[in-house]
């Protein structure tokens, strides 16, 4: 009877390696399903990297003609010009002059070609990371544990020999 009641519980147990078992002879015979359930259990994550360097530096030579748009939209204009205003007046062209062939530049430019990269991963080994990360995250825990007790037993113990040197030193001198 009792042999019976010790089989009975031995034999409940379902361990690791009866699953492996299990899954390499499901994988055997039946691979669509273990591949169906396991596509079902761990898809495939998607991760979207956009490479928006060379948009940036576009962007900035854009801002710098604009804001040289804007300082220079100052123009005083008269109705009556001397031959003094002349230097002032081919000054102000030049720097129209000069914002015209920076715009143009800018609109010859094509704008950047933006690389998006898609990376796939496996959620399935993603997972199998995450548990090998807990599982050294407790064996660290459990090792620091254990270091803190042997370093509360080696204080102890030299706190004890200290005081069994001080006892021998004071005993021998009387």
């Amino acid at each position: 009877m009792r042999y019976l009641l010790l089989l009975i519980l031995l034999s409940g147990c379902y361990t690791q390696k009866k699953a492996e078992k299990q899954l390499t002879k499901a994988q055997l015979n039946y691979p669509l399903s273990v591949a169906k359930k396991t596509s079902e259990w761990y898809p495939c994550v998607e991760e979207t990297k956009v490479d928006t360097v060379k948009v940036t530096e576009w962007r900035l030579k854009v801002d710098s003609v604009t804001k040289l748009l804007r300082i220079r939209d100052t123009v005083v204009m008269k109705t009556v010009y001397t031959c003094e205003d002349l230097p002032t007046l081919q000054s102000q062209l030049q720097a129209q002059k000069n914002i015209i062939i920076k715009l143009q530049q800018l609109i010859d430019e094509k704008p950047p070609v933006v690389v998006t990269t898609k990376l796939i991963k496996d959620s399935a080994g993603i997972t199998l990371l995450r548990a090998q990360i807990s599982n050294l995250e407790d064996k660290s825990n459990d090792y620091q544990v254990k270091y803190q007790r042997s370093m509360k037993w080696l204080i102890f113990l030299l706190i004890g020999f200290s005081v069994s040197i001080l006892l021998h030193l004071l005993t021998r001198k009387k």
